[in-house]
């Protein structure tokens, strides 16, 4: 015989509030990888490429190119409750993050440039044009 089990798309939602206590300790350890939203833009001279990283201190991103591989790597800081203070609810995701991107062939990348400004970092990967086949004319001797 067969188990039916009910689906309640909202039991994980009922279950933090129908807690007695409305709190939930939150620890450090409890940090998790996430995923920063990217914009990659194409003109015809350049990619941009625009991160999301609110709350992300500039000192605590790093971008690298290898091989055409663009990684862009970060830590955000979980913050705790101040003294007397209890979160009720975490909802931001922290902890360490890694955005990579295989390139094209055709960006100059000795000329890439980075700007962060309000938890956007965007970045400018310039074009290169693409390497044209070279004719050779053959001579019959």
């Amino acid at each position: 015989m067969m188990n039916v089990v009910t689906w309640d798309p909202f039991r994980d939602i009922n279950q933090i509030f129908n807690r007695r206590s409305g709190y939930t300790p939150v620890a450090q350890s409890e940090a998790k990888d996430w995923s920063p939203r990217v914009d990659i833009h194409e003109s015809e001279n350049k990619y941009t490429v625009r991160t999301e990283l609110p709350g992300v201190e500039k000192d605590a991103v790093s971008v690298s190119i290898d091989e055409n591989v663009l990684t862009i790597k970060g830590t955000k800081q979980f913050v705790d409750a101040k003294d007397g203070e209890q979160w009720k609810r975490v909802e931001t995701q922290y902890g360490e993050f890694t955005r990579s991107f295989t390139l094209p062939d055709e960006v100059d990348v000795d000329q890439v440039s980075a700007a962060y400004k309000n938890g956007v970092l965007e970045l400018s990967i310039p074009k290169v044009e693409p390497k044209k086949a070279k004719m050779i004319d053959v001579k019959v001797h």
